[in-house]
């Protein structure tokens, strides 16, 4: 909070997983947002399901970003990586349905 204000910053962005690191950051950011007394909106939420992203962990960082009130931003790249890999010839294996 400290930093926020003596930077004059009444915005966050946070990168959203769906796991316990993630989770507790966004969550320090939205205690921050209700001390501050800013909206819970100025927390950019940003989650980019790729290859690894679980059904699961993608189900949790939405649930969350949700309950918190944020802004919540999908970026997907699942297409672009594979391109990537494709013409870099990296051998891969899709597991997930978060390619879209």
């Amino acid at each position: 909070m400290k930093r926020l204000t003596s930077a004059g910053i009444p915005k966050v962005v946070v990168g959203i997983s769906g796991g316990l690191d993630s989770t507790q950051a966004l969550i320090v950011a939205a205690r921050a947002m209700d001390l501050l007394d800013y909206p819970r909106t100025n927390i950019k939420a940003y989650t980019m399901p790729g290859f690894a992203t679980s059904t699961r962990t993608l189900t949790n960082a939405n649930a969350l970003m949700e309950a918190i009130g944020c802004e919540a931003t999908k970026w997907t790249f699942g297409r672009a990586a594979s391109r990537c890999c494709a013409t870099c010839t990296i051998p891969m294996r899709v597991e997930s349905s978060c390619m879209t």
